[in-house]
């Protein structure tokens, strides 16, 4: 894995999201990041918390109070971020820290804003260009990025007929703890979910990166990786492309 990742992955996971300051200690003269790079290291994780909050809210109406920075479902109500919309009309993405709506809104685009400071830092066109040419499908990349990145619960695309705005949730402590016994099918599936669905240039940093994240001790060698956590052990094998080859919950 990219010693820059490592980085971000350490203040991720010690301080709940990536911050102003966190960015600002990243190293820039060893390595380039780029936009995919960001997508393998955080989907995972990303797909992971989105099981929960579908369980949570997928078919239930919503709305959302921008000023109040908060999206309902029935029953619940989550604090929000938003990073920006679509337009369904031009074909193009605006960033949330470019619309001049939401700036008057300033605490519900903070995270659109650290995502822009980090692409200035490395030179990431996709998070630093106001407004670009995009499709529906790229909000689910940023969807993926954001929610982990940031220690969200889950991301929304809001679909408000002319466009489609790209959200994430926090989830309140209570809820949290609904979801907090899940046995090492959850990390097993995902895994298997997230190589199914994506095209991955290395796997094994991939894997890596999400089981540090979920808070596994993980070690690789010889192009095996273990993983342990509370009880939970995983040991998972690689080829010399770094495609993985076997996955083993009983040790």
């Amino acid at each position: 894995m990219k010693n820059t990742l490592k980085h971000i992955n350490e203040i991720v996971l010690t301080q709940g999201s990536l911050t102003k300051e966190g960015i600002s200690s990243i190293p820039t003269d060893t390595e380039k990041l780029i936009f995919w790079d960001l997508f393998d290291n955080f989907a995972p994780l990303s797909i992971d918390k989105q099981r929960d909050f579908a369980d949570l809210t997928e078919g239930i109406p919503w709305s959302f109070n921008l000023e109040k920075g908060i999206i309902m479902f029935e029953d619940y109500t989550f604090p929000m971020q938003v990073y920006g919309s679509f337009s369904k009309s031009s074909g193009t993405w605006l960033w949330a820290w470019e619309n001049q709506h939401l700036q008057q809104t300033p605490e519900i685009i903070a995270n659109s804003l650290l995502l822009k400071q980090l692409g200035e830092r490395f030179d990431i066109s996709h998070l630093t260009v106001p407004q670009y040419d995009s499709n529906e499908n790229e909000l689910y990349d940023l969807g993926l990025i954001a929610c982990g990145m940031f220690g969200q619960d889950g991301y929304f695309l809001a679909d408000y007929g002319q466009g489609i705005m790209l959200l994430t949730v926090t989830f309140s402590d209570e809820i949290k703890e609904e979801f907090e016994e899940i046995g090492i099918e959850r990390e097993v599936t995902v895994i298997g979910e997230f190589l199914e669905q994506y095209e991955v240039s290395n796997q094994i940093d991939a894997i890596e990166a999400y089981l540090y994240l979920k808070g596994f001790n993980v070690t690789i060698a010889n192009k095996e990786m273990f993983a342990e956590a509370d009880g939970k052990f995983m040991k998972i094998g690689f080829n010399e492309d770094n495609f993985l080859t076997s996955l083993d919950t009983e040790l």
